[in-house]
Parts: C-alpha cells; sequence; structure tokens
C-alpha cells in the first residue's frame, strides 16, 4: 500500500475527496496548533 490509498478501499475519486476534505479541516482546526518535533497526535475523529 502506498502513502495515497486510502485504507477502506474507496474508489480513486473517493480517496482524493476525502483526502482534499481533511486538509481544508487541517487548515481550519489546527491552524495555531504546535506539536513538538517526533509528537504522536490522536485525533477524536480517529
Amino acid at each position: 500500500m502506498t502513502n495515497n490509498e486510502y485504507v477502506h478501499g474507496y474508489s480513486n475519486r473517493e480517496a482524493l475527496r476525502l483526502k482534499d476534505q481533511a486538509e481544508t479541516l487541517d487548515d481550519i482546526i489546527h491552524n495555531d496548533t504546535v506539536f513538538p518535533k517526533g509528537s504522536l497526535v490522536l485525533e477524536a475523529g480517529c
């Protein structure tokens, strides 16, 4: 599996939509969040 594949096996189009959605929310939710280098983060949505 490559880093670009969606783990649940959605089509390429659906995987792209989900990736775009996650990146949009990342900018909104985490725009001022700083994690120390090497941190592991589990988001509530996981």
